[in-house]
């Protein structure tokens, strides 16, 4: 969950950075490298401000043109993002512009990238009403990106098969600290039930966006409505461990202290009883006897390392696939903790670190949802029959692990 790819957390940089890296042909770009000393001209300029209207869904402001660095140029994407009237965002890119979204011609990455800007454009003005008449059962994506509003999750979706049909979700603005996984979940119910009444879904989310789709599972299955699947992408799976569980619902009445508690015992089952003792020594030495420093962590992320630990995920009848990146350890995320709690969990392996996965290697992570739908399809169609996934050594290899 703390997993940096070269200096950086934040998921809107690692895009700028790919897409740097992809226009200037490097394979590396500092956060804080200027754009032309980096090797752009007017040329791949003009590219890259094009797809970073792609991305932000406006173009770039020619106010903060100078200093052109991934670092600013995320921050200056933030600040300008445009008012959101929904907590829904339906997302397409046309077919026929994947292909040359990777052409070695510059011209034609360009006009692939004008006409997936057109089509997102006219896509997001359509009435979402009519998102019943679409082919396909919908997948409702928690992309748990609080400081850009899922921008990678655009490029991730627009490369799932044309007929089907993907909704980011989203709150309109970052959440006010206290905010809970079930808040957030109550909210995107009441979108999805508007949208698609009666219709079965699809969910899934992204690190902590993979609790909110957990507990809306939970509410859409409690009203009759029919999930196929549950897909949680790096997400922790300490929450789901019985003594932590027990100790956050212990604490549920006093929210600082079961944040603080389930934040404890996380932290020894991460670095054993030895190393959590000397840790909790060292910070009660600090705390006691050094000068009282202002926290520096940012607000969001205090806000989801708050609503992660209090969250108590409840049983659901639900199959659950759980993406697991191949760079990272399984000590967090470890799929089988989910076991007691779903109806199956299945374990895909993807390409990549917790970051890296969903930037990088967003062709084979949406391989591996293409093929889970296909498979969570097939599941619900065989009424009292189970459909156990082949093995296989590919990296969307699958290990099924009933529940």
């Amino acid at each position: 969950m703390n997993a940096r790819v070269n200096g950086s957390d934040d998921l809107l940089e690692l895009e700028v950075r790919e897409l740097w890296m992809r226009i200037l042909r490097r394979n590396d770009v500092g956060l804080d490298e200027d754009f032309f000393d980096a090797g752009g001209d007017s040329i791949t300029a003009v590219q890259m401000l094009v797809e970073l209207e792609t991305l932000a869904g406006r173009p770039y402001p020619q106010s903060e043109l100078a200093g052109l660095t991934v670092r600013r140029i995320a921050a200056v994407l933030k600040a300008h993002m445009p008012e959101q009237s929904s907590c829904l965002t339906p997302v397409r890119a046309p077919r026929d512009a994947q292909g040359e979204l990777d052409a070695a011609d510059v011209w034609s990455r360009l006009r692939a990238v004008r006409r997936m800007a057109r089509a997102l454009h006219e896509r997001a003005q359509d009435c979402i009403t009519h998102a019943g008449g679409a082919s396909g059962v919908p997948f409702f994506f928690c992309h748990g990106d609080f400081q850009a509003r899922g921008v990678y999750a655009h490029r991730l979706a627009a490369l799932l098969p044309q007929e089907q049909p993907v909704y980011l979700l989203h709150p309109q603005r970052e959440p006010t600290p206290g905010t809970t996984v079930e808040e957030l979940a109550q909210r995107y119910m009441e979108e999805i039930r508007r949208i698609v009444p009666g219709m079965p879904v699809i969910l899934g989310g992204y690190c902590n966006g993979g609790y909110v789709a957990w507990h809306l599972a939970h509410l859409l299955r409690a009203r009759g409505v029919d999930v196929l699947g549950v897909f949680l992408v790096e997400t922790p799976s300490f929450n789901a461990r019985a003594l932590l569980r027990a100790a956050a619902s212990l604490l549920r009445g006093a929210p600082p202290l079961q944040e603080l508690g389930t934040r404890a015992v996380r932290s020894l089952y991460r670095h054993g009883g030895r190393q959590f003792a000397a840790r909790l020594y060292e910070a009660a030495r600090l705390r006691l006897l050094g000068p009282r420093q202002p926290s520096t962590a940012p607000s969001w992320w205090t806000f989801v390392r708050g609503m992660s630990a209090r969250y108590v995920p409840p049983l659901i009848d639900v199959d659950v696939y759980c993406f697991l990146a191949e760079e990272e350890s399984r000590a967090e995320t470890e799929p089988s903790r989910w076991a007691p709690l779903a109806r199956s969990v299945t374990e895909i392996t993807v390409p990549g670190s917790h970051l890296s996965a969903v930037i990088a290697h967003r062709h084979a992570v949406a391989g591996a949802f293409a093929e889970a739908i296909g498979d969570a399809l097939a599941r619900h169609s065989l009424i009292g029959e189970r459909v156990r996934p082949r093995r296989s050594r590919s990296p969307a290899a699958r290990t099924a692990r009933a529940g």
